[in-house]
């Protein structure tokens, strides 16, 4: 960090950074199927506009038990699934 990060209010250093990541995962773009199988990917759904951490969870978790209920035979690769 510079010096002048280290004047500015803790508060406000956090809502510009989480702006920034928002801002950077939405031109860049998340896969669903991705975050649905991999836990360290999740972390990138609840910058999406539109979803949140809450809405995030919850996709997640209905995704997950869709295609836990699918037949083997029927389950697609993660890549295929939405």
């Amino acid at each position: 960090m510079t010096d002048f990060c280290l004047q500015l209010p803790r508060d406000k250093l956090l809502t510009a950074c989480e702006r920034a990541i928002m801002d950077v995962t939405n031109k860049v773009g998340v896969d669903v199927n991705r975050a649905v199988t991999d836990p360290y990917y999740q972390h990138l759904l609840p910058f999406v506009c539109g979803l949140g951490p809450r809405k995030a969870e919850v996709m997640v978790k209905r995704i997950a038990a869709i295609v836990s209920l699918l037949p083997t035979a029927m389950r697609c690769s993660p890549h295929q699934m939405l």
